[in-house]
């Protein structure tokens, strides 16, 4: 057992499909236009294709006095890391469950960086657990 918060990862690869509309640059275009236009229009031919996707299933286990610590202090509730603005926070009850938490991306760079921030972050948590005086 480390002395630290050890992340986990598992990396999986899978075919995602999608449909793409056809048509002309000027379909498309008046379909964007104003309302009336487009109610007179028949609909955009589409098809199916696929394109590679990648997974990056993370998770963290931290040490016995990491989680009497997050415990004592009423934690679980708290952010522990947010990958994205635009998204919700993951919080300590996510990071620390058995369950893998997900992040997909059709970039592996993009999922390296999450990966080393998360990495980064489980490090500071450690260094953060391991300020924190014991209650008296």
């Amino acid at each position: 057992m480390f002395n630290y918060m050890e992340p986990k990862f598992i990396r999986k690869t899978f075919q995602d499909e999608w449909i793409k509309t056809q048509g002309t640059a000027l379909e498309k275009k008046l379909r964007q236009s104003t309302w009336p236009i487009y109610y007179f229009l028949t609909p955009l031919p589409v098809e199916s294709y696929t394109f590679l996707n990648y997974v990056l299933g993370w998770r963290c286990v931290a040490t016995q006095a990491e989680l009497k610590k997050i415990e004592r202090n009423d934690l679980f509730a708290q952010p522990f890391i947010s990958i994205r603005p635009e998204d919700r926070p993951v919080t300590f009850a996510e990071v620390l469950s058995p369950e893998w938490i997900p992040e997909t991306n059709p970039s592996q760079l993009v999922l390296m960086q999450t990966e080393a921030r998360i990495r980064s972050v489980c490090l500071t948590w450690t260094h953060f657990f391991e300020s924190m005086t014991e209650a008296v």
